[in-house]
């Protein structure tokens, strides 16, 4: 059996009842009337949905002296390209973009991001073994 025949299924919005419909209009009502398919992965576990909403809304949604709202979204953004998820990066450019970020910032926090995740592919082998030397070296 494949690995991936055995995760759970997401919940399609048009399968979804009682307290999972609930849920999705949380969800809904929470990320600009769109049902993200981490929420519908996770939507079996429906208090993992509302965690997972309210460790976002703590953090990347929050008014923070720290961190303005464009700083916060040029964040997600970079940490959305190097975990790969396509829908998400996708989102955080929308949202980057609404924020003000023009088109040569967003491309900049882009390729930025992408940069840092090679880093990892340059130092992994060294890791598992000394002994390898790059041609960078």
């Amino acid at each position: 059996m494949a690995a991936a025949d055995k995760l759970t299924p997401p919940i399609p919005e048009d399968q979804a009842d009682g307290v999972i419909a609930e849920l999705y209009d949380e969800v809904r009502a929470r990320r600009n009337g769109r049902v993200f398919g981490e929420y519908r992965m996770m939507a079996r576990a429906p208090q993992l949905v509302r965690d997972a909403l309210d460790l976002q809304d703590a953090h990347l949604h929050a008014d923070d002296e720290l961190l303005d709202a464009k700083t916060r979204e040029a964040i997600a953004l970079g940490v959305s390209v190097a975990n790969g998820c396509t829908s998400c990066s996708k989102t955080h450019v929308q949202r980057a973009r609404k924020l003000g970020w023009s088109e040569d910032d967003v491309t900049a926090i882009l390729g930025l991001a992408s940069e840092c995740t090679m880093l990892p592919a340059y130092h992994r082998p060294r890791d598992l073994d000394p002994s390898i030397a790059l041609a960078v070296d």
